[in-house]
């Protein structure tokens, strides 16, 4: 168990890199009004909103918003994603043994 844990731990921790990585690299243009659509339903999530509120407003947010805007939107809205206090490791992921999702 001793090498399997290492590399489920390794896993797990990269996994949070490859998150953030991501969240930085969302960040560049162009952003759709889906990107924002997306985010949005994912901060509702994360606040405890059992509906998908947000789903289908891609249109709506497109349309409302001009690309500059969905940028920096887009940007103000994960920078609340980053600042999310991470929950940490999946310390069930590494001691059950399960597949990787």
């Amino acid at each position: 168990m001793g090498q399997e844990f290492v590399e489920r731990y390794k896993k797990e921790c990269q996994r949070r890199l490859d998150d953030l990585k991501a969240i930085v690299q969302n960040r560049n243009p162009p952003i759709s009004g889906l990107d924002v659509e997306k985010l949005l339903a994912w901060l509702a999530k994360k606040a405890g909103v059992r509906e998908d509120i947000f789903n289908g407003y891609a249109s709506y947010i497109e349309w409302t918003f001009s690309a500059k805007n969905l940028v920096v939107m887009y940007g103000l809205l994960s920078y609340i994603e980053e600042d999310i206090q991470w929950a940490g490791v999946d310390w069930g992921y590494i001691f059950s043994g399960r597949p990787e999702e």
